[in-house]
């Protein structure tokens, strides 16, 4: 089964400052002035960033970890953004797909191969200090959607490079993005997600050399409509208990569920967020349920938009290609549509997303503030979230938190608490 995610879930197993504030900063980059990325400042359900910005655009000292697909370190969007991360890809024995819901058929045998293992991994190794998304080769079948570059899409909405004319505007200017490998080929391995979050975290793995740049945030991958492990859940209570991590976030799933029976989303202890549309409604996927956290955008709605905002969808860093990364136009497979950039933009859509939008805005948290705690993130998250439209169904049973996000409010509480040093 899969939603937004495209990724199968196999079970295995102190200081204080003050910052300055000041005029909110307007962006050159392309996306942001054609508004395609509408999330980040739409008035009715955007989560208010410009105001952040005009508290921080982030500091170097915090590390944002990102475990998911990969990314594409040859990005222009991402350089100078990324810390070296590592592949958790390759650890176990191969991993038959078949009988999975959806498969009409095992992908290795209909590639002509007699095992999983380079399905798997994507790159055909095991693990190792390379977070590359090699892409992807699964043939076009039923029911099987396409990671399609959705690390580098996540990285790239929580922290692109910012104010050079070029792509999109992340939420995050100046902190450090960590990726971790943790999904394959539309594949992810709990036991990969769980090593992941705990490298990612700085604690000691079996084997792996110690993370020299800990996370003091982490994303979670998309995942599935299952409940959280034990096995899992341990592993998030230990991070957060016994590391420099301030705030795991998830999104809630996109499952059109009980978000208690979302895999990771319905952990304990996690940022659990919805997804909205533009129209302020829950998006018609997203999960629902008394452990989800806030909303944010997610893209799609059940009905349109105000006059004016058209655009239900909104850009995301990409590749033209559907198989391994293209380096050149050339490489594309129409190159005539993508003149002289092999990196166009693409369409975002799913709570994964909207989790990203949370991760962001508690780097930019941790910017001002670095002394937060969990509970105190959390706290400050929902206490500054904004009610959802009045016509909105997230008033209804249906609950989608505490409210919207709001980074500017969010970051002003974190300043705010800094400043008078009650932390």
């Amino acid at each position: 089964m899969t939603g937004k995610s495209g990724f199968f879930i196999v079970c295995v197993t102190a200081g204080h400052f003050s910052p300055a504030f000041s005029a909110e900063p307007l962006p050159n980059d392309p996306a942001f002035l054609r508004g395609e990325q509408w999330y980040l400042d739409d008035p009715s359900v955007g989560i208010n960033v410009r105001e952040a910005w005009g508290i921080s655009t982030g500091s170097p000292s915090v590390v944002i970890g990102v475990l998911g697909s990969g990314v594409l370190g040859a990005h222009p969007e991402l350089q100078g953004r990324l810390l070296p991360g590592y592949d958790m890809l390759g650890a176990l024995a191969p991993v038959p797909l078949s009988g999975q819901e959806n498969m009409p058929a095992d992908p290795c045998q209909l590639l002509g191969r007699s095992d999983c293992l380079f399905m798997h991994t994507g790159d055909g190794d095991g693990r190792d200090p390379d977070a590359s998304d090699p892409g992807s080769l699964l043939p076009d079948l039923p029911g099987v959607q396409r990671v399609g570059w959705q690390g580098t899409g996540v990285a790239g909405l929580i922290g692109a490079r910012s104010d050079n004319g070029a792509g999109v505007s992340g939420i995050n200017w100046r902190s450090g993005l960590l990726p971790v490998r943790v999904a394959g080929m539309g594949i992810a391995i709990e036991s990969d997600v769980i090593d992941g979050l705990r490298w990612a975290a700085g604690l000691p793995v079996a084997g792996l050399p110690v993370n020299p740049h800990p996370a003091n945030v982490i994303q979670l991958p998309a995942g599935f409509g299952i409940a959280c492990s034990p096995a899992l859940q341990a592993a998030i209570s230990e991070t957060l208990a016994r590391s420099q991590v301030r705030a795991i976030i998830a999104p809630a799933g996109d499952d059109n569920s009980d978000a208690v029976q979302s895999w990771p989303g319905g952990c304990k202890d996690v940022i659990s967020v919805a997804a909205i549309g533009r129209d302020g409604n829950r998006a018609p996927y997203s999960n629902w349920g008394t452990t989800v956290t806030l909303g944010a955008p997610g893209g799609l709605a059940r009905n349109n938009p105000a006059p004016g905002t058209t655009i239900r969808h909104f850009a995301r860093l990409s590749n033209c290609s559907s198989g391994a990364p293209a380096l050149t136009a050339a490489q594309c497979g129409e190159p005539d549509s993508h003149p002289g950039n092999p990196y166009p933009l693409d369409d975002a859509e799913g709570g994964l997303y909207s989790s990203a939008m949370a991760t962001g805005t508690v780097s930019l948290m941790l910017s001002v503030n670095p002394a937060l705690t969990p509970s105190e993130v959390k706290t400050l998250l929902i206490g500054s979230a904004r009610p959802f439209p009045a016509n909105s169904d997230c008033r209804g049973p249906k609950v989608c938190g505490a409210g919207l996000l709001d980074a500017g409010k969010a970051v002003r509480l974190a300043a705010d608490k800094a400043r008078r040093g009650d932390n």
